[in-house]
């Protein structure tokens, strides 16, 4: 548990959780500041806030999560209508395999293994004849 705060009226705040200059405050371990709500907000609130984030944050660890960060990317959005489209089209292929594991324990032979029993088949509409 961490230390008691200095003013013992926030208590109620979540972990890592502090009044801010304009808003309330998250401060995850990482580094960095974000902010959840302004200071008119109510205890619960607050809390809401706060769980969204973290239940946002527990996502992007996932090979789903990393997935759809490119799709909100700014890389992705100067794709072509076409590219974007296959790219999301191709991705729910990948996310039925791996979309609910950890992205660091995708190795290269999980790839492979994935690669092998599908079969990998190239677009026809990349060919050039």
């Amino acid at each position: 548990m961490g230390r008691k705060r200095k003013n013992s009226a926030d208590n109620w705040l979540p972990p890592r959780v502090s009044r801010g200059k304009s808003a309330f405050e998250f401060r995850p371990r990482s580094g960095g500041t974000v902010r959840l709500c302004s200071f008119n907000a109510t205890p619960a609130q607050v809390w809401a806030a706060y769980e969204a984030y973290n239940s946002n944050r527990s996502n992007e660890s996932l090979f789903e999560g990393l997935i759809e960060r490119f799709f909100t990317s700014g890389d992705f959005m100067e794709l072509a209508s076409e590219t974007q489209k296959d790219y999301r089209k191709y991705s729910q292929k990948v996310i039925a395999v791996f979309g609910k594991v950890n992205s660091d324990d995708i190795k290269p032979e999980h790839i492979r293994r994935y690669m092998d029993k599908r079969g990998s088949r190239v677009s026809h509409r990349h060919i050039k004849f």
